[in-house]
């Protein structure tokens, strides 16, 4: 069994002129938006820092094809399973092309 979808979503700030910082914010019941995660360095580009924003999303996540959940409050310890990573398309390994000489 599993708890309820989480409402998250990665934002970019641009702090400054090319200094951009990622935040992961979640909706409330209310209707209001709270941080959730922020980034500790800003990064050079709206790529690097919704990049950094998505891995820092995947860890939070348990099970990425059930996507961000609510605890189930009956787990006996607590304790996170581990499992695979993946990029959500970004920092996905590089793999070396076939030489077919």
């Amino acid at each position: 069994m599993h708890g309820a979808l989480r409402k998250l979503a990665v934002t970019v700030n641009e702090e400054r002129s090319r200094a951009f910082s990622w935040e992961l914010v979640e909706l409330l019941p209310d209707g209001a938006w709270s941080v959730v995660a922020v980034g500790d360095r800003p990064v050079r580009t709206y790529h690097l820092a919704m990049a950094e924003g998505l891995r820092e999303l995947q860890r939070m996540v348990l099970d990425l094809d059930l996507g961000p959940r609510e605890p189930v409050h009956d787990a006996e310890d607590g304790a996170r399973p581990t499992r695979n990573t993946f990029g959500f398309g970004f920092g996905l390994p590089k793999y070396g092309h076939r030489d077919d000489s």
